[in-house]
């Protein structure tokens, strides 16, 4: 008990020490903070612009297994930008998985 006592001891004391040794720059982590604000447009413009390129590419899936992937990829892109349609792709997923009879495909889609 005595040596289970002294490695908590020992760890706490070894992390407070780290902790003191770090410094902060706190107006260097302003900055970046302020950069990426300034380019949150720019993120989004460009999110959408990977969205709309996949979306054109939509005729070229036909059987369940490529619509389904499809659907997730729009899902995965969404997912980072707009939980609303991510939403809505994690749906056409579990209707394609569904169809095509792929029960861990639908499982797994109504996970997402």
């Amino acid at each position: 008990m005595k040596a289970f006592l002294f490695i908590i001891v020992s760890l706490l004391a070894s992390v407070s020490t780290m902790a003191q040794k770090t410094k902060f720059d706190i107006e260097a982590d302003l900055q970046r903070l302020d950069s990426v604000v300034a380019n949150s447009a720019n993120y989004d413009r460009q999110k959408q612009q990977n969205i709309n390129l996949l979306k054109r590419s939509m005729g070229a899936y036909v059987t369940p297994m490529e619509r389904y992937n499809y659907y997730k990829r729009l899902y995965d892109e969404y997912m980072k930008f707009d939980s609303d349609s991510a939403k809505h792709y994690a749906s056409l997923c579990q209707k394609v998985a569904s169809r095509a009879n792929m029960p861990d495909l639908e499982l797994m889609s109504i996970c997402i």
